[in-house]
């Protein structure tokens, strides 16, 4: 999927909406943006309610017990698959 967007003298862009909504962006997300090799690289930096609600799915997974590390890597695994399911439909 390639789109063309175009910088206003304030520096901002428009991200068109058949993109934001295959990134799963909404009104008010606050990306990342990170600079790589061959472009830009934009994530949604997701809220502390949003981070809230995938705790609270994590309880099988016995989470008070293990390591932070472990806990977040868990919480970003579960954060990938559940990204990827809203994705579905959407390419």
């Amino acid at each position: 999927m390639t789109r063309h967007a175009k910088f206003t003298s304030k520096g901002q862009i428009t991200i068109p909406v058949d993109v934001r909504r295959a990134l799963g962006f909404k009104d008010g997300d606050i990306i990342e943006v990170e600079l790589v090799a061959d472009g830009v690289k934009l994530k949604p930096l997701r809220s502390i309610r949003h981070i809230a609600g995938i705790a609270r799915r994590l309880a099988p997974y016995d989470v008070p017990d293990r390591p932070w590390a472990e806990v977040r890597q868990i919480a970003e695994d579960y954060a990938a698959r559940e990204f990827a399911a809203t994705k579905v439909g959407h390419e």
